[in-house]
């Protein structure tokens, strides 16, 4: 990862697309169920490794975008309108909270179920650990990998809390939201490799019956981005030629994040 973006959204409409991406993002989940089925079935062991592979394909992904489970349309808006105008793949992370949750549904029905609808505590616990510590490296490795992170900052997913020692701050009730902006605020800072070969689903936030919990969220090392900043990256990139009928030429992948680098450091 090279650079963090907090981004702040308050009017999402702005954001027009033909909404393209959405079914590359369908297929690939296709494929993934279909994956997870025929490892789960093929034997008595589980390929960890293999799991992971089948869950976080290898696809060339420019931004990896953090976000509540809440505003998983506004994610894939987003994701849509990067695609659209920069060619810029986005990973959207709630995509892959749903798969975990049927992979840990389809663990404690084979080898959990006691009776009915419950299941023996001890290998219902094995299988949640296992699937969320996959879950939480395969994340780390995407995010390692993708060039850039949008971070969706909204009252969804963080909300201010007071301190007992009188002072608010922002805190997340989301695990994964908050493994995400540590991991992006520690990671080593660089550039994609791949700029040199360039030419019933419920989210895993909603954990019912549980003990409440409240983390941290450093958002402090993300650069501070709004919709009317997307907007002026758009014009930035878009160059028109010809006299009589003027014809847009945008940038796209990592030039276009190149003049959004460019763009930050000019307001900075």
């Amino acid at each position: 990862m090279y650079k963090g973006f907090n981004l702040k959204l308050k009017n999402a409409s702005k954001l027009e697309s033909d909404g393209k991406y959405s079914e590359e993002l369908k297929a690939n989940k296709k494929k993934i169920t279909s994956k997870f089925h025929e490892l789960i079935l093929s034997d008595d062991y589980l390929d960890a490794e293999e799991l992971m592979k089948a869950w976080f394909p290898k696809s060339e992904y420019h931004v990896f975008i953090s976000h509540s489970h809440k505003d998983a349309e506004i994610a894939e808006c987003l994701a849509n309108w990067l695609y659209e105008h920069f060619g810029l793949k986005a990973f959207i992370d709630s995509h892959v909270w749903g798969y975990a949750n049927e992979l840990l549904q389809e663990l404690n029905d084979l080898y959990a179920r006691k009776d009915g609808d419950t299941y023996n505590y001890a290998p219902a616990i094995a299988n949640a650990a296992h699937v969320h510590l996959m879950l939480s490296t395969a994340l780390n490795e995407v995010i390692d990998k993708t060039e850039c992170l949008f971070f969706l900052n909204t009252d969804n997913t963080l909300e201010k809390t007071l301190l007992k020692n009188g002072f608010e701050e922002s805190r997340t009730a989301s695990p994964w939201i908050m493994s995400e902006l540590k991991t992006s605020s520690i990671i080593r800072k660089k550039l994609s490799r791949d700029r040199n070969i360039v030419r019933k689903s419920i989210s895993m936030e909603r954990i019912t019956e549980s003990a409440k919990f409240l983390y941290s969220a450093p958002t402090e090392h993300l650069i501070d981005l709004s919709e009317d900043d997307l907007v002026n990256w758009l014009d930035d990139c878009t160059t028109y030629f010809g006299s009589r009928f003027r014809i847009p030429i945008v940038s796209s992948d990592y030039q276009a994040l190149n003049k959004l680098y460019e763009q930050v450091i000019i307001e900075a």
